[in-house]
C-alpha cells in the first residue's frame, strides 16, 4: 500500500470513529487542518493525551496489518500526535465513561462537543477559513480561553476552577459529572 493510500485509508478510518449527524462530510477541511496540527501539550499529564493520541496510528496499523516501523505518516501528519488524533482518542475516552446502551456510541458527540467548545462548530467546507481555526487551535493549545473553559476543549457551568490550570483529563471528567 503507498504511503498516501494509507494516510487516506487512516483518515476515513478516524473519520469513521467521530461520525456524527453527518459532521464529517461537512467538515474535511477543518478535520484535515487538524490532522496536520501538531498536539502541544503545556500541563503536567497532558503528554498523556498525546500518548493516547499516537496510540490511534498503532491501533490503526494493528488493524490494517501494517509493520508499525512503516511510518506512512511521515510528511502527511506531524511527527508527535495531531490536534485530531489527540482529540478523537480523548473523545473515545470519554464515550466510554458515559456509556449507555441505550445512547449507543458516544465518541462522535463528545467529539464535536468539543469542537464547538473550541469554537470551530461553523468551519464547514463551505465557509473553511484556515487563518480562524488556527487562532482557535493555538488559543486552546495555549490555554488562553476562559476560565469557564469556553474555547478550550470543555466548558463548565459550575465548576469553581479555572479549567486553564486543570489538565485535560480532569476537565473532561468535571464535564462527565456535570453533564451526565
Amino acid at each position: 500500500m503507498h504511503a498516501w493510500n494509507t494516510v487516506e485509508t487512516y483518515l476515513r478510518w478516524l473519520f469513521n470513529k467521530i461520525e456524527y449527524r453527518g459532521n464529517v462530510a461537512f467538515h474535511q477541511k477543518l478535520l484535515r487542518f487538524m490532522a496536520e496540527k501538531e498536539f502541544e501539550w503545556s500541563m503536567d499529564h497532558d503528554e498523556n493525551r498525546e500518548e493516547d493520541g499516537f496510540d490511534l496510528r498503532r491501533k490503526f496499523t494493528d488493524e490494517q496489518g501494517i509493520d508499525q516501523d512503516y511510518a506512512f505518516w511521515e510528511g502527511y501528519f506531524p511527527e508527535k500526535s495531531s490536534v485530531l488524533e489527540m482529540m478523537i482518542a480523548l473523545s473515545i475516552r470519554c464515550a466510554d465513561m458515559i456509556f449507555d446502551p441505550k445512547m449507543g456510541d458516544m465518541t462522535g458527540f463528545c467529539f464535536w462537543k468539543m469542537v464547538e467548545t473550541i469554537g470551530l462548530k461553523d468551519m464547514t467546507d463551505a465557509c473553511f477559513d484556515r487563518d480562524y481555526c488556527d487562532y482557535y487551535v493555538e488559543r486552546m493549545l495555549k490555554r488562553r480561553y476562559k476560565w469557564d473553559g469556553i474555547g478550550g476543549l470543555f466548558f463548565s457551568k459550575t465548576s469553581q476552577i479555572d479549567m486553564r490550570r486543570a489538565e485535560i483529563w480532569y476537565q473532561m471528567n468535571v464535564w462527565v459529572e456535570e453533564n451526565f
